[in-house]
C-alpha cells in the first residue's frame, strides 16, 4: 500500500444519508486520508471555508441544494478543490459529465470511489 501521501489531503463527504456518509468517510479513513463528513451540504460548505479541501463527495440529491449547486458554490473560492458526485440516477446529470466525476450508487460503488480518490490524487492505490 502507497502510504504517506494520504494523510496530506483532506476530504469533505456530503451525503443526506447519514449511513452513506459515515461508510465512505470509514473506508477513507482506512486509506489514510483525513475525512469529514456532513449530513447538510450548508455545515460542509462552513466546515470548507473553515478547513478547506482538496476533494468533495457529495450526493447530487439533498434536501435545500443539490450536489452540483454545492460544488459550484466551493469552486467559486476554492477553485482548485476536485469532486465526485454520487447519484442513483446518473442520467439526471449526465449532462455534468466531464466537469466532475460521476458514480453511480449501485451495488460496490465505495469501491470505485477509493479507485477515483486514488486516480484524482494521482496516487497509485
Amino acid at each position: 500500500k502507497f502510504v504517506g501521501f494520504q494523510d496530506t489531503k483532506r476530504i469533505v463527504v456530503v451525503d443526506d444519508t447519514e449511513s452513506v456518509a459515515f461508510v465512505i468517510k470509514s473506508f477513507l479513513e482506512d486509506e489514510g486520508f483525513r475525512v469529514s463528513a456532513h449530513e447538510d451540504p450548508h455545515d460542509a460548505l462552513i466546515d470548507i471555508g473553515s478547513n478547506g479541501a482538496d476533494l468533495v463527495i457529495t450526493d447530487y440529491t439533498m434536501p435545500g441544494m443539490n450536489g452540483i449547486e454545492l460544488v459550484e458554490r466551493i469552486k467559486k473560492y476554492n477553485p482548485r478543490t476536485d469532486a465526485i458526485i454520487i447519484t442513483a440516477d446518473p442520467l439526471r446529470i449526465s449532462e455534468y459529465e466531464g466537469r466532475f466525476e460521476v458514480i453511480e450508487k449501485t451495488q460496490g460503488f465505495i469501491k470505485k470511489i477509493i479507485a477515483a480518490v486514488y486516480n484524482i490524487f494521482k496516487m497509485p492505490p
